[in-house]
């Protein structure tokens, strides 16, 4: 498929088969291979486990296709360039997946010195793909089942709250340990607590440096980054693969893309800095975890900041307020994230 330029992406994908979508999505999968097995003690129970879901999800009659060509399609356009030439993505592995609610995960293609900054986008259609009986079936696997965008981002903020009411001295102490290798060592009762907080305070358990990066397919684990719920109602997904409506479709997809993930990671560093002043007010000391996550959302903040980057936001938006669907959807979406968002 050709490769096009910044300038004529919205005409870049030219064809939207759900199943090539879908084939083209899991290509892009971060693997659960073997280079992990060395890191992880748990590498072969965590495979395990997602074998079992996944053989489980097989079994409901109640998947929701439309939510996995979303995902696809979402992947697809960001490959495209709908968020410019220097962000690149990939589907998260299976794992993150289920475990840590992570549909996408995107990059800076910029050359880094250090491991690249990232952010997860955790794409919603806005419709349950699970009934409530069938969902608490897999609770006790600890598979992220929250469906719905408010649902999902009660979960966005949870996490950040995690990260930021660790200690600063057992921050210092999990770092230590993870840096010496924690993860690879046998579970016992001794460091289950290590194992336990590292597993709740993490972005993503299985990742691999992109191409650009100084280790290019490094595996590693990341604590921080911003979580981005992306929400696009599954009437845009629906038009996007029917022939006589997909160019529209598409081009309202592009925009929701260019308005939420930039507008999501602002909103989410603004929750974390109100969060810091507030620590700070009150004397709660931070932790070194905390201020990761408060680093890595300014640093997506200042990525999104550059003219091009503004241009097309500033577009995006117009396109919005003209049209009464664009205009409806971004204003749900605006307003859920506030009132989740607001540190109280």
């Amino acid at each position: 498929m050709e490769q096009p330029n910044q300038e004529n992406f919205e005409t870049g994908v030219t064809t939207f088969n759900p199943e090539y979508l879908r084939s083209n999505f899991e290509k892009s999968r971060i693997p659960l291979d073997l280079s992990f097995a060395s890191l992880y003690s748990s590498f072969e129970n965590d495979v395990s486990r997602v074998e079992n879901l996944k053989e489980r999800f097989a079994q409901q009659e109640s998947n929701d296709e439309t939510g996995m060509i979303g995902e696809s399609l979402v992947f697809a356009r960001i490959q495209e360039g709908v968020l410019g030439t220097g962000i690149t993505a990939r589907a998260t592995s299976l794992y993150d997946d289920f475990f840590h609610g992570a549909d996408i995960v995107i990059e800076s293609k910029a050359k880094q010195q250090r491991d690249p900054i990232i952010s997860s986008i955790d794409v919603t259609i806005s419709q349950q793909a699970f009934g409530v009986n069938q969902r608490s079936k897999f609770e006790s696997e600890g598979v992220v089942n929250e469906v719905g965008l408010e649902k999902k981002l009660q979960r966005v903020v949870k996490h950040i709250k995690t990260i930021a009411n660790f200690s600063p001295e057992k921050a210092i102490e999990l770092s230590a340990w993870l840096q010496s290798g924690g993860l690879a060592q046998p579970r016992t009762s001794n460091n289950q607590k290590y194992f336990d907080d590292a597993e709740r305070l993490m972005l993503l358990k299985y990742y691999k440096n992109p191409e650009t990066s100084d280790e290019p397919d490094k595996p590693h684990f990341v604590m921080s980054g911003p979580q981005v719920v992306l929400s696009i109602d599954r009437a845009f997904v629906n038009k996007a693969i029917t022939a006589e409506q997909s160019e529209k479709a598409l081009k309202d997809i592009d925009t929701l893309i260019q308005v939420e993930v930039p507008y999501a990671v602002a909103v989410i560093a603004r929750h974390v800095d109100e969060l810091a002043r507030k620590m700070a007010k009150e004397r709660v000391p931070s932790n070194l975890f905390f201020d990761m996550m408060r680093a890595s959302c300014r640093a997506w903040e200042l990525t999104f900041a550059g003219d091009q980057n503004q241009f097309r936001l500033q577009k995006a938006i117009q396109v919005c307020q003209k049209d009464p669907e664009l205009k409806k959807q971004l204003q749900y979406y605006q307003v859920t994230l506030n009132s989740l968002l607001a540190v109280k």
